[in-house]
């Protein structure tokens, strides 16, 4: 899913050189809130990666044979960033990974704050 959907995101780690990786970007996500009737937007963005740690590989045809990702062991929750664009169309900006807020063997799901 993440090579059909995803778009190129920056992983920025805290104690190492910075890689592509694609990424499926959630910029208007909702949550549950106990006093309203229905789930309202957050403030945050989520973001689900592969749960692998290699950049994006592209062939001669520019298509991802390996669309990178972020292993829930080497993620530092609160220290490493995501580069991109808020708002699609806009320049790229580092967000700070608060916390994975969902992980299993195929992938990972991260809140940027």
């Amino acid at each position: 899913m993440v090579r059909e959907w995803g778009e190129e995101v920056v992983y920025v780690p805290d104690t190492g050189a910075e890689r592509t990786i694609l990424a499926i970007v959630d910029r208007n996500p909702v949550r549950d809130v106990p006093e309203a009737p229905r789930p309202v937007p957050g403030k945050h963005i989520e973001v689900e990666v592969v749960n692998q740690a290699t950049s994006l590989v592209r062939d001669a045809n520019d298509y991802a044979t390996d669309v990178g990702g972020i292993t829930s062991a080497e993620l530092a929750a609160g220290r490493d960033k995501l580069r991109l664009a808020v708002k699609l169309g806009e320049t790229a900006t580092e967000r700070v990974v608060r916390k994975p807020i969902g992980h299993d063997e195929g992938s990972m799901i991260m809140e940027l704050v």
